[in-house]
């Protein structure tokens, strides 16, 4: 069994992660920040048998030439700890990999009655939020209409926010 370190120095159970991180470099060489890849899990599911064909869906235009947009996206998150708080309150994390299915032209949800996560596609800026038993674990913003990468933007928040740190990622 995995364990995620909480900010108040317990260990949460975790299931086995379902993503990998790479490091990202720039033109000069310098690391620039880790990008998480939920494809070494979507490898495994095709494995398994499970259909990875792209469907496509309504048009996104701002990011998806016509006709080319999917209906389905791929959510991963990594280095999220969970707060102190919450480990006490008994929330545990959301899944680490889960499939959007598109809900409009620019939008994607996944919701399993726990846990949620949207992919928001909108001008000036994309947005990736992970919920879990009600609570934040992720809030991310991208800097373009189009952006995959998203960094945590809040720490601990009793009652409102129960992941701080790490970052998410969306793929199709």
């Amino acid at each position: 069994m995995f364990f995620l370190t909480t900010t108040g120095g317990g260990l949460a159970p975790l299931s086995p992660p379902l993503w990998k991180l790479h490091g990202s470099r720039s033109g000069s060489g310098k690391p620039i920040g880790k990008i998480c890849n939920p494809f070494s899990r979507l490898l495994q599911w095709s494995a398994m048998g499970v259909n990875e064909t792209i469907e496509y869906g309504n048009d996104c235009l701002l990011c998806f030439p016509a006709g080319l947009t999917p209906k389905y996206i791929f959510s991963s998150w990594a280095g999220i700890s969970l707060c102190a708080w919450a480990l006490a309150a008994g929330i545990s994390p959301p899944p680490t990999l889960v499939r959007m299915t598109q809900q409009a032209a620019c939008q994607w949800v996944f919701d399993d009655g726990n846990s949620r996560a949207a992919y928001n596609v909108q001008n000036p800026f994309a947005s990736l939020q992970i919920t879990t038993q009600g609570t934040r674990w992720l809030d991310g913003l991208g800097g373009t209409p189009c952006s995959i990468n998203f960094a945590n933007r809040f720490g601990c928040i009793p009652g409102f926010q129960s992941g701080q740190g790490g970052f998410g990622c969306v793929r199709w």
